[in-house]
C-alpha cells in the first residue's frame, strides 16, 4: 500500500491511498481457505465445497473486507506518520474526483480524500511584545457614592418618631377578635386614603384602613393578611391599625466599629486605610470593564500575530457532516464565522499553553467556576460557601463544564500574556473610558483575509 499527499493550497491536504493486490491477496486466499473448511452448502458436506463455488459466493465481500482492513491501516499509519506534520482539522472527505473501484482479483485500488488543515505563523509571547492596559481613576463623586454604597450596605433599622415615605410601620392589624401581630408596612407602598394616616404616624396611634384600597397589589395585600391570594375575595376589608413602632433606615458610620464589621478586626484602623479601601471598591464596577478591554486587544494582537488561517467550505463540511439529524437550524455564515474563529483562537491557546508547559487543572476549573457564579448571584451577597456549592453543581452538567473549561483556559492564557509581555498603563476617567469603547456600531467590519474559500 502507499500513501502520498498533495498540498493543494487554501488549507486543503489531498491524501491519496493506492492498494495493490499484493497488499491483499494473503489476506483474501487465507479467508477463503477458511471459508471452504468450514462453509456449509447445500449438497456438499462440510469442507468439500468446490474452491470455485467459494469464490462465487464468498469471494468480492471477502476482497471487500480485506481491501478495507488494508485501507484502514494506511489511514492508521498515514494519521501516526506523515500526518502528523500536519495540523489536520474534522476528518477525511472522499473526494468526488476518486475513481470507482471495481472489487475485482488482482485490481489496484486508489482512494482520493481532502482533509482541511490549519496553518499559522510560528510565535512566542515575550517583553517585546507591547500592550496597554487601561486604569480607570473614579472621580470624586464616584468614591463619595462608593462610599455611601458601603455604609449603606452595612447599614440597620432604628426606631423612630415619626414615619417618613422610605420608612417601615411595625402594626397589629385588629378585626373583632381577629388580630394580626406587628405586620411590617412599608409607608411607600400604602395607596388611597390611608397613605396619609402611615406618613407621620407616631407609636401609639391607631387609625381605621380599607385594606383593599391601601394595599391595590393583590400579592403584597395576601401577604400583609397572612392568607392565600384566592381567600382575598371574602375577607372584610375594614381593619383597625394600632402602630406598634416605627423603623427607620439609618447607614452605617464610618468609625472603628464599622470598619471591624466589614473588613474584620484590625483590618483597617486609620481613616486613611479606610480612603483607600474606598477607592478599590469604586474602581471595582470597571475591573471587569478595563480587563474585557485588554482580553479584546491582547486575543486580537496574538491573532494577528499568528495569523491564523483555514478554509471556509471545509470547516463548513465539516459542520455539516457532524450535524444532528434534529439539528434543523439553518447553518449560516455567521455561524460558520463563529466557528472558525473559535478554531483560530484555540490554536493561539494552546500554543501559548505549551509555551509555558502550562495546562488546565481541577483547581483552574473549581476557581473559574466559582468566580463565574459568584457573578452570577452577585446582587445577592451570599457566603463563599453556597457559591462553592453552587460551582461544583454547575460543573456536573458536561456543556457547563465545557463553557467553563474554556474560561479558564481563556483566564490562563490572558494571565500568561500579562505576566510576561511589555505593559503600558494608561489612566482614563470614567468618561474618557467610555468615550474611548462607545460601541461603533456604523462601523463595517473588514473581511478576514485569513479565512480562504
Amino acid at each position: 500500500m502507499n500513501v502520498s499527499t498533495n498540498n493543494l493550497g487554501n488549507q486543503v491536504l489531498e491524501v491519496i491511498v493506492e492498494i495493490a493486490p499484493e497488499d491483499y491477496q494473503a489476506a483474501v486466499e487465507g479467508n477463503l481457505i477458511q471459508y471452504q473448511r468450514t462453509a456449509v452448502i447445500n449438497g456438499f458436506r462440510k469442507g468439500k465445497a468446490p474452491r470455485s463455488l467459494i469464490n462465487r459466493i464468498y469471494g468480492e465481500s471477502t476482497l471487500a473486507k480485506a481491501v478495507d482492513d488494508v485501507h484502514n491501516q494506511a489511514i492508521r499509519e498515514f494519521l501516526e506518520g506523515e500526518g502528523a506534520k500536519y495540523d489536520l482539522l474534522g476528518t477525511l472527505f472522499l473526494t468526488s474526483d476518486s475513481p470507482r473501484n471495481e472489487y475485482k482479483q488482482g485490481n489496484t485500488f486508489t482512494f482520493k480524500y481532502n482533509i482541511a488543515i490549519v496553518e499559522m505563523n510560528p510565535f512566542e509571547v515575550s517583553k517585546d511584545d507591547v500592550l496597554t492596559e487601561y486604569s480607570i481613576i473614579p472621580s470624586p463623586e464616584n468614591v463619595k457614592v462608593a462610599e455611601e454604597s458601603i455604609l449603606t450596605s452595612w447599614g440597620g433599622e432604628e426606631n423612630a418618631d415619626e414615619a417618613g415615605e422610605n420608612d417601615t410601620v411595625v402594626v397589629d392589624l385588629k378585626q373583632g377578635e381577629n388580630v394580626l401581630e406587628e405586620v411590617r408596612v412599608l409607608v411607600s407602598k400604602v395607596a388611597g386614603e390611608a397613605h396619609s394616616h402611615f406618613l407621620g404616624a407616631h407609636p401609639g396611634d391607631s387609625f381605621e384602613v380599607n385594606v383593599n384600597e391601601a394595599f391595590e397589589n393583590e400579592t403584597d395585600r395576601a401577604a400583609i393578611l397572612d392568607v392565600k391570594k384566592e381567600e382575598l375575595e371574602g375577607i372584610d376589608p375594614l381593619y383597625t391599625v394600632s402602630v406598634v413602632k416605627v423603623l427607620t433606615f439609618v447607614p452605617a458610620t464610618s468609625c472603628q466599629e464599622t470598619w471591624d464589621k466589614i473588613f474584620g478586626e484590625g483590618k483597617v484602623t486609620s481613616e486613611e486605610q479606610w480612603q483607600e479601601a474606598v477607592l478599590s471598591y469604586a474602581k471595582g464596577p470597571y475591573i471587569r470593564q478595563t480587563s474585557s478591554v485588554f482580553a479584546t486587544d491582547a486575543r486580537k494582537y496574538f491573532l494577528d500575530k499568528a495569523d491564523v488561517k483555514v478554509n471556509a467550505d471545509m470547516i463548513r463540511l465539516i459542520i455539516e457532516t457532524n450535524r444532528k439529524e434534529s439539528d434543523k437550524e439553518e447553518l449560516t455564515d455567521e455561524m460558520i464565522a463563529g466557528e472558525i474563529e473559535y478554531i483560530k483562537w484555540d490554536r493561539v491557546k494552546n500554543s501559548i499553553l505549551d509555551q509555558f508547559s502550562q495546562g488546565i487543572t481541577e483547581n483552574d476549573l473549581k476557581a473559574s467556576a466559582e468566580a463565574y457564579m459568584d457573578d452570577y448571584f452577585s446582587s445577592y451577597g451570599l457566603p463563599h460557601e453556597f457559591i462553592a456549592e453552587q460551582a461544583e453543581q454547575f460543573l456536573k452538567n458536561e456543556e457547563n463544564r465545557g463553557f467553563i473549561e474554556r474560561m479558564a483556559s481563556d483566564n490562563k492564557v490572558f494571565g500568561l500574556i500579562h505576566s510576561n509581555v511589555t505593559i503600558q498603563t494608561e489612566e482614563l476617567t470614567p468618561d474618557q473610558f467610555s468615550d474611548k469603547f462607545a460601541p461603533k456600531t456604523e462601523e463595517k467590519e473588514e473581511e478576514d483575509p485569513a479565512v480562504s474559500e
